[in-house]
């Protein structure tokens, strides 16, 4: 009996470098950390007046920052792989006067038709 390859999952999406990642995927990756970043922001606005409330949502944010940052670093480097591009190239996020191009070129362009050195197909691991 032959044991298939499971499919690409929740933890390569957001945590793995290996891999192709098309531009719906990194999109919607994108804004789903935007969200989960939202809720403890929404939340120390809320409770603004109150005393320990938003210290407490000041750490979820932070937690959720630092989780946040790592995971968008490998879907971007996973989208530059799609590019046929390399990963360092994904240090132009955080230059501020290129993240926003580098991101809506991340958003804009197409991946590679095919294989490429970084994987079979876009949104798979790299097997």
């Amino acid at each position: 009996m032959q044991v298939e390859a499971s499919p690409a999952g929740m933890g390569w999406l957001f945590f793995s470098p290996a891999g192709r990642l098309g531009r719906l995927a990194f999109f919607l990756a994108w804004l789903f950390w935007l969200a989960v970043a939202g809720v403890p922001v929404a939340q120390i606005v809320a409770h603004r007046a109150e005393v320990g409330t938003p210290m407490v949502w000041s750490v979820v944010f932070i937690l959720v920052a630092a989780v946040s940052v790592v995971s968008l670093v490998m879907l971007a480097i996973k989208r530059l792989h799609d590019l046929n591009q390399p990963a360092p190239l994904a240090i132009c996020l955080f230059i501020p006067a290129l993240s926003i191009f580098a991101f809506a070129a991340l958003c804009w362009l197409p991946g590679t038709p095919g294989p490429n050195p970084y994987g079979p197909a876009t949104d798979r691991p790299r097997s």
